[in-house]
């Protein structure tokens, strides 16, 4: 899913035009090392900065996108500007043909991305461009512990005290229900990794249990190679590789967790345009003609 803050926007569109920042810059402009590094990897995770050489990030194609639309928009104040409960209604409107229901309309306006009943070109463009992002998971100690804590859900948002909420949903672990994000539950990814994490040692001496390169790691255990000697041990202490060098149980759900992101299946929407509608009774009316009339079949010129 998605989380961006009008602040991430800010900080976007100021670096533009050079493409690119410092890491010092970001700490400067959020005021500390905490605040900058948890923004940097949710932007970094939904695929709207990539790492350069040393401590520099590059706006994405996606980045761009995002900041070309929020400009289009006015740069709405409506906070967050996207979080997984707007992500999830640009998702259906999108592919109900632009339509938007009704109790959405206020929320989506707000934002830029409906006039009345109706899409706006930058919601199209901003659903597109997140569609096709690449995602990424970051996974510290600390966040793994509050991804074992949190109830699987659907459950009230109050049942989700962590201040990793955020964070959560920029990596595809949770999501908010439409319109008001009044429950929460966890997606598919977010089951994976809760499942993985509470059989993994999460005392183990690493601030990062899961990233592109642990990922890499494990992939390259699962074909057979070989990893060097530090790597091996660092993953058998954290749980990812049995004394025989085996992946374990937790490895292959991670890594399930991992492809199931990457590979981002398009579950279908409930809603569906009006034309959709009438064509769906179309075929219907047909089938039943073919039931009473067994010399009567259906064909796609009917």
């Amino acid at each position: 899913m998605v989380y961006i803050p009008t602040r991430a926007m800010s900080i976007l569109e100021e670096k533009l035009d050079r493409g690119w920042f410092s890491y010092r810059e970001f700490i400067e402009r959020l005021g500390g090392a905490e605040q900058a590094l948890s923004q940097l990897l949710d932007l970094y995770c939904q695929g709207l900065l990539d790492r350069r050489e040393g401590d520099e990030f590059v706006v994405t194609d996606a980045g761009r996108r995002l900041v070309e639309a929020w400009r289009t928009c006015g740069r709405p104040s409506a906070e967050p500007w996207i979080d997984s409960r707007v992500y999830t209604m640009l998702f259906a409107s999108v592919r109900a043909g632009g339509r938007v229901p009704e109790k959405w309309v206020r929320i989506l306006e707000e934002r830029g991305f409906a006039e009345g009943t109706e899409l706006t070109p930058e919601a199209f463009s901003v659903q597109e461009a997140l569609e096709g992002s690449e995602r990424r998971l970051v996974v510290t100690k600390a966040m793994a512990a509050a991804i074992v804590s949190v109830p699987e859900g659907p459950a009230e948002r109050s049942a989700y005290q962590t201040r990793f909420f955020d964070a959560m949903q920029a990596m595809d672990v949770v999501t908010l229900s439409v319109p008001n994000g009044g429950f929460a539950a966890l997606t598919r990814v977010g089951r994976l990794l809760k499942q993985a994490f509470s059989e993994l040692n999460l005392g183990a001496p690493y601030p990062v249990l899961l990233n592109r390169r642990i990922l890499g790691l494990l992939e390259a255990v699962e074909r057979g190679e070989e990893i060097d000697s530090d790597a091996r041990k660092m993953l058998g202490e954290i749980g990812y590789v049995s004394g025989a060098g085996k992946l374990t149980r937790p490895a292959h759900l991670v890594m399930r967790a991992w492809r199931y992101l990457r590979e981002r299946p398009q579950t279908p929407p409930a809603a569906m345009s009006g034309e959709e509608a009438r064509l769906l009774r179309r075929i219907e009316e047909a089938w039943r003609k073919a039931e009473s009339n067994p010399e009567l079949a259906p064909t796609r010129k009917s």
